[in-house]
């Protein structure tokens, strides 16, 4: 039963982590609850440590001084019995204890379902109903044996609790993360907005852009874990399996929250952001997928490729001038012909006097500002400085800038 008391213990540790505990989630009257039942818990623990030492020890004295039955060894079976039983009550005592301050935690969340809620404290509150009628069995038993019987059950009660209990935590750990990923993501959504503003007033924004794509990757990373962890949890057998992936979420949570700070930093002012440069008079704005070609001098920036899909970008440099800024985990490859290749680039930044540039992808979301053709076919919009909104609905649509 010690072993199965410290795992509840280590669990309290585990919800108590930084991460999991940071308020941006919680509340006032969460913490204060919940601190509350977690004092309580960790003073009965306490209390069943001493509990334990006064029952091994009476037990212990009873076996080494006694080996038949005279009137001091049923004085000495007595204690052992009566200490037996405080034991039991101590063990049953803390059981409670966490289930109330699991209780809590789960009570004072606002950020889950209301019926799954429900479902768990109905289940706790059985379960505690139970222990409380544990507690007049306890004061009933007599003999050797029937301890031994009473302990057994317990056991298997605990069994049966700790497997439901492993869900309880699970559920709890979920509901945190999956609100604090909405939180990020929201804040996520907001810079985003800023950078665009930025980016239509003509400002350089492809290095905020950047950093602002790894965020939202890892958040999306965080996101299938989280639904990695939430399909673990739902077999206690998996929950160390599904405590680990927790963390990884929290981890890169943790991660984009820092990221994030940092660009609303570098988005404070608006002057710290240089205009972009044009070489050319015309400007093209292209959205969907498929095939563009473009060609002749200026500048190209974007994204090609997003989660669901990759892209490739080859380009080729006449003029020996060509600038290349990507943000990837792609590949690059020289063709051999004066040509270079990239693969899953996501944002680009591309400008030179004399450039060819082909994209295919099923994700294209790019600006080009500057001199020659472009070449359109496939499914998606374009847009130039002289016409609004077009549709890319006929095969090899040429636009000269």
């Amino acid at each position: 039963m010690k072993k199965k008391i410290l795992f509840i213990f280590l669990l309290i540790a585990f919800l108590a982590s930084p991460v999991l505990a940071s308020k941006i989630w919680e509340g006032k009257n969460f913490q204060s609850a919940s601190n509350t039942a977690k004092e309580n818990y960790t003073e009965a623990l306490n209390s069943y440590q001493k509990a334990r030492e006064d029952y091994l020890s009476a037990v212990n004295k009873y076996k080494s001084q006694c080996k038949e039955e005279t009137e001091k060894c049923k004085e000495l079976k007595e204690q052992a019995i009566s200490k037996t039983k405080q034991y039991l009550l101590n063990i049953k005592d803390a059981i409670a204890k966490y289930l109330t301050f699991l209780e809590s935690n789960i009570e004072n969340f606002e950020g889950a379902n209301k019926k799954d809620k429900s479902k768990i404290e109905d289940e706790i509150s059985l379960s505690l109903r139970t222990l409380d009628d544990k507690e007049a069995e306890i004061e009933r038993l007599q003999t050797v044996e029937e301890i031994k019987n009473f302990t057994q059950n317990l056991r298997t009660f605990w069994g049966d609790a700790e497997a439901k209990i492993k869900k309880y935590i699970g559920s709890l750990i979920i509901w945190k993360l999956e609100a604090v990923y909405s939180k990020l993501d929201e804040v996520a959504g907001k810079i985003q907005e800023k950078i665009n503003e930025y980016n239509k007033e003509g400002f350089d924004t492809f290095e905020v852009q950047k950093f602002s794509s790894e965020a939202k990757d890892k958040l999306k990373t965080a996101k299938t874990k989280i639904d990695e962890a939430k399909t673990l949890f739902s077999d206690p057998a998996k929950f160390s399996e599904g405590k680990t992936k927790a963390k990884e979420a929290a981890k890169l949570m943790k991660d984009v929250f820092s990221d994030l700070r940092s660009l609303a930093g570098k988005l404070k002012n608006k002057n710290d952001f240089k205009k972009k440069e044009v070489s050319g008079k015309g400007k093209i704005s292209i959205k969907g997928e498929g095939f563009v070609s473009l060609t002749g001098s200026g500048e190209i920036f974007g994204k090609i490729g997003d989660e669901k899909s990759t892209g490739v970008l080859t380009i080729s440099d006449k003029a020996g001038d060509i600038q290349i800024e990507t943000f990837s985990k792609g590949e690059r490859a020289d063709l051999g012909d004066g040509r270079i290749q990239y693969k899953g680039v996501g944002q680009i930044k591309i400008k030179g006097s004399n450039i060819v540039v082909e994209i295919s992808s099923q994700f294209i979301d790019i600006e080009a500002e500057g001199k020659g053709q472009v070449v359109m076919r496939g499914d998606g919009l374009y847009k130039t400085s002289k016409s609004d909104w077009t549709d890319i609905s006929k095969t090899d649509i040429k636009i000269d800038l």
